[in-house]
């Protein structure tokens, strides 16, 4: 969805790879870490899943109001349909928030290989960070003013 909404096409640096949120220290975990794990990798996957409606994606961002535009713009990319997450691993870092070891295909060809960013636990379950998409957006040039609000 977003290398592929963008355009961009290339494996990116090792800097690229990083750019997204680092791990933080470990705090108190989730009373069941394994389904928290689970439900983490789904709301990933779902969210970069290019067959997955922009609706479905909002409901799996945090702060989702600031990137209806964003995500509407990516989702008229013929590429974006073509776009998959595969979440590598999920390490608990707190109660409501999860680090993401994740790489993003195109066409089954990868395009960002074990990248990292972080899940948040809300209300309504968990969500890629505002923070992680965000610097994914800035890897492929997007900068909403959502992010700048951030």
């Amino acid at each position: 969805m977003l290398v592929a909404g963008c355009g961009k096409t290339n494996t990116p640096t090792a800097s690229e790879t990083q750019a997204t949120t680092a791990p933080t220290t470990p705090r108190a975990a989730p009373a069941d870490t394994a389904a928290a794990r689970a439900d983490v990798s789904a709301a990933w996957t779902t969210f970069f899943n290019g067959g997955t409606d922009v609706v479905a994606r909002e409901a799996l961002v945090e702060n989702a109001s600031g990137f209806s535009a964003v995500l509407n713009t990516l989702a008229k990319n013929p590429l974006a349909a073509k776009t998959k997450a595969i979440v590598s691993s999920v390490t608990m870092t707190g109660a409501n928030t999860a680090l993401v070891t994740f790489s993003v295909t195109v066409a089954g060809a990868t395009v960002l290989k074990n990248a990292h960013g972080t899940a948040i636990r809300t209300a309504n379950g968990w969500k890629v960070s505002h923070a992680s998409f965000c610097a994914l957006l800035a890897l492929v040039g997007e900068t909403p003013s959502a992010c700048a609000a951030g």
